[in-house]
């Protein structure tokens, strides 16, 4: 897989939940960096989704992973700040990483991230967030 694809099964997995979720009247949106014709950022997102549901925010930033620990280095800073904002306002905020050697989907709350950060933690091993599955709301 080539570095632009890193993400981008995962993405793809979302996507189509998503598809699902609002066939049944859940507001979901993929956030998109703004960027200039020739390419320029000039706005990211601190978060790649969002789901409004039942009067809850909820928003998270997905990644992949090849490794058996998360590198803490991948959570950019304006991420985690807009996922802590979002859980600071009563909102839900996370990391949805998918681990690719173990073939596992794991949920990382934004405040544990925050405070593997503040304690120099390098990196997050699955054990760490709880295992998820791609259906984060439980629908059927």
């Amino acid at each position: 897989m080539t570095h632009g694809n890193r993400g981008k099964n995962l993405e793809r997995a979302v996507k189509k939940l998503f598809e699902s979720y609002e066939s049944r009247g859940i507001h979901c949106q993929q956030n998109h960096p703004e960027q200039l014709h020739d390419g320029t950022l000039v706005k990211r997102h601190g978060f790649d989704f969002q789901i409004f549901y039942h009067g809850k925010f909820i928003a998270f930033d997905a990644k992949e992973c090849a490794l058996l620990a998360w590198p803490l280095d991948k959570a950019k800073p304006h991420q985690v700040k807009a996922l802590l904002d979002v859980d600071t306002n009563g909102g839900e905020g996370f990391f949805l990483v998918y681990f690719t050697k173990v073939k596992e989907l794991v949920k990382f709350d934004i405040k544990i991230v925050q405070s593997a950060i503040i304690e120099g933690g390098k990196s997050l091993p699955p054990s760490a967030g709880t295992k998820t599955t791609i259906n984060l709301l439980g629908i059927k």
